[in-house]
């Protein structure tokens, strides 16, 4: 293997992310993407993946479950966290949070509303994981985490903390992803890059 490498899973399709609702922290994934991850399981074995990590929220869990591997739960995976006010709202452009907080970045990069998270403090989480991989000793990570969070680590794998502004935020957000989709990205000499992107794991080379 050319490199560490890293392979983010988005967590399988719920019935809240079907119709573009808000979701709890215990959203569950539906039956039917239950047996779309087994052709995923096949091919991350195929790689030689011995572990995964996964996010602390239920449909990342249960996600990671399928694959019968030992899971490591972390909360530097968490889908960026919005207010519990919108749990089970339906999203759209006008009330979008995520939408709320990139409109303000530039100007306050901290801001939050209610309980929901700042888009520094993803930021952050993003890069703290960035670093527990880095200093793994594992050369194949395969995680199973968000659709956002994937957006926010490949934004981070182009640019440095310092140089991210609204409108690579808004780039970011505006990312073509299909459901249940993979990133995986290459760490060779210091250097992070995307491998692969919105495309299946049959391309993800070994």
């Amino acid at each position: 293997m050319n490199g560490k490498k890293l392979i983010i899973i988005r967590h399988a399709e719920t019935q809240n992310s079907k119709d573009r609702r808000y979701q709890s922290p215990d959203s569950a994934i539906l039956p039917v993407s239950r047996r779309r991850v087994e052709n995923t399981k096949r091919k991350l074995l195929d790689l030689g993946a011995s572990e995964i990590f996964v996010s602390e929220l239920n449909r990342s869990a249960q996600t990671a479950e399928l694959f019968d591997l030992p899971t490591k739960r972390t909360e530097l995976l968490n889908e960026f966290r919005e207010p519990s006010s919108l749990f089970d709202k339906q999203i759209t452009a006008s009330s979008s949070y995520i939408f709320d907080v990139i409109e303000k970045y530039d100007s306050n990069w901290g801001y939050a509303r209610e309980d929901g998270e700042s888009l520094k403090e993803l930021i952050d989480r993003t890069f703290a994981f960035r670093v527990e991989v880095e200093n793994s000793d594992k050369e194949l990570i395969v995680c199973v985490g968000h659709g956002f969070y994937m957006r926010i680590f490949a934004l981070l794998t182009i640019i440095g903390r310092e140089e991210v502004i609204s409108r690579m935020l808004s780039s970011a957000l505006n990312m073509k992803m299909e459901k249940l989709n993979y990133a995986s990205f290459i760490l060779k000499e210091g250097r992070w890059t995307i491998e692969t992107w919105n495309g299946s794991i049959e391309a993800v080379s070994s």
